[in-house]
């Protein structure tokens, strides 16, 4: 590349009446280094988001008369490395109820001779010991009675005890194994399904699959409360990732989608859908009043150009702009800049992050404004002055498009600067599918979708995701669908904190 630049140089002061044509071609060609060495940095280089504090030296003022691209400044030389400091050992945490089993073990000089010894101390030391699970057959015997002296009387037995799964050997310890295992622990069916052989149970996957239907179609209206208590919230934060199912006769797997919503005082709720249009928001946000926080993706504005999105306020995520210029950081030294002024709006987050939402909207108006009027008004001045194409010209425009968006948070105190609330709560979704790869029927998409929805709630809300399962399978086959309404992690969460008081 620098031999192209400097032939480049020589034919422009050779060829005067070319020069134009020269300077566009170095451009190009300093472009294309960029991109280059953003390739190799995604392929070889750390993912860590540190930035060179070589590179963020610029000062607020004369920000408009910054350094042509083409000037290469002078970098001093690296600082030596420093060897790492040597972590100190964690100590290890027991839970404060965890059972203790003691071994005492005495020398046999003095169990010989124990009257001619006397104690005065001891040495600990504590382990974790492992006992492996057992499975064994619980065997349910309703007896029959009749009446000694009344013969007439019909024979008397106790009512069988409801079950989630009829007639089936699926008990709900063992349920709950299986469903922490597969959607907790990423185990994919076919690797519990060995697990359970070498313990000697020979379980099908299909059995398996069977099972996670059938909770599924418990939970449902559990799930359905929960996505009606997040439609009557006033914030919410969306978004989808996509994961594959399979379709007998396709010859492939199609690509589906989890639309993900998430209210930070109520939990998350995933939608299963095939597509990826905007008619996947109409059954969750049509007729909506409230704040909506998503990325730039196309979907979303044409949902918003629809009546039913009237009610609706859109926030942008400064997280996604965020990238875009760490993205662009090798190609101008703007790009620095501008991760330096976003780091500033997230400090001003970090200062608001314990006080109630009127005192943190008004902390915004009077520090994050200042921020924001300073960096879209740059933006506007330095978007004629790098290529369209460029990685810093597309994170400008990128922004600029969003400009209204991106500053509509300031306004609202209970909402977030950026939407990692939701992406956070996709990662589960993400690595299972790493495991798992697919799912295996479209059907099975929407089953999926209610017990993650289920169970990234509760870990949300900070509720143990077994204990919440375990009390609310015992209860399903036994109470109706109106009194399961109220056994949404939220409302469990509520209930159990007036019973503990």
């Amino acid at each position: 590349m620098e031999e192209i630049l400097s032939t480049l140089e020589a034919l422009s002061k050779t060829h005067p009446e070319s020069r134009e044509q020269m300077l566009r071609l170095q451009s190009l060609v300093k472009l294309m280094a960029s991109e280059i060495g953003f390739l190799k940095q995604k392929l070889f280089g750390s993912k860590s988001e540190q930035l060179d504090p070589n590179q963020m030296l610029l000062l607020l003022s004369g920000l408009e008369a910054a350094v042509p691209e083409q000037r290469q400044e002078e970098e001093p030389p690296p600082a030596p490395a420093k060897s790492p400091a040597k972590r100190k050992a964690r100590a290890l945490r027991f839970p404060a109820d965890m059972e203790e089993v003691r071994e005492v073990l005495i020398p046999e000089v003095v169990k010989a001779n124990p009257e001619e010894w006397v104690y005065i101390g001891s040495e600990e030391r504590t382990q974790i010991e492992v006992v492996p699970p057992k499975y064994f057959r619980k065997v349910i015997e309703r007896r029959k009675y009749v009446h000694l002296l009344d013969k007439t009387q019909p024979p008397v037995i106790v009512p069988a005890p409801a079950e989630l799964l009829p007639n089936s050997y699926a008990s709900v310890s063992l349920l709950l194994q299986v469903i922490l295992g597969k959607y907790l622990d990423h185990l994919p069916l076919y690797r519990q399904q060995q697990i359970f052989a070498r313990q000697g149970l020979e379980i099908s996957r299909q059995t398996l699959s069977d099972w996670m239907m059938s909770i599924g179609n418990w939970l449902g209206v559990i799930y359905d409360e929960m996505k009606e208590e997040l439609r009557q919230s006033h914030y919410l934060q969306v978004d989808e990732t996509p994961i594959r199912y399979l379709k007998p006769g396709t010859g492939h797997a199609p690509k589906g989608y989890l639309w993900t919503y998430h209210a930070p005082a109520l939990g998350v709720v995933f939608e299963w859908h095939t597509g990826r249009g905007s008619e996947c928001l109409w059954d969750m946000l049509d007729g909506y009043k409230g704040v909506v926080q998503c990325d730039g993706f196309s979907a979303y504005e044409r949902y918003a150009k629809r009546k039913e999105a009237k009610d609706i306020d859109w926030l942008g995520c400064w997280a996604h702009v965020r990238r875009k210029f760490f993205e662009s950081k090798e190609d101008s030294a703007y790009a620095s800049w501008m991760l330096r002024q976003i780091q500033l709006l997230y400090a001003v987050e970090k200062k608001t992050k314990d006080i109630g939402p009127g005192l943190r909207e008004a902390i915004r108006a009077s520090e994050s404004n200042m921020i924001l009027d300073r960096i879209f008004k740059s933006m506007r001045k330095q978007l004629a002055r790098h290529l369209p194409k460029g990685p810093t010209g597309k994170a400008i425009a990128y922004a600029l498009a969003r400009e209204e968006h991106l500053r509509a948070y300031v306004k609202h105190g209970m909402a977030q600067i950026d939407n990692n609330g939701v992406e956070n709560a996709i990662r589960p979704t993400a690595i299972g599918k790493k495991n798992h790869l697919f799912f295996g029927s479209e059907c099975a998409g929407k089953q999926n979708a209610v017990i993650y929805s289920v169970l990234e709630s509760c870990k949300k809300l900070g509720v143990h995701p077994g204990e919440y399962l375990e009390d609310v399978l015992h209860q399903l086959p036994k109470i109706t669908n109106q009194e399961a309404r109220e056994l949404t992690p939220a409302k469990w969460l509520a209930k159990s904190k007036k019973q503990a008081a």
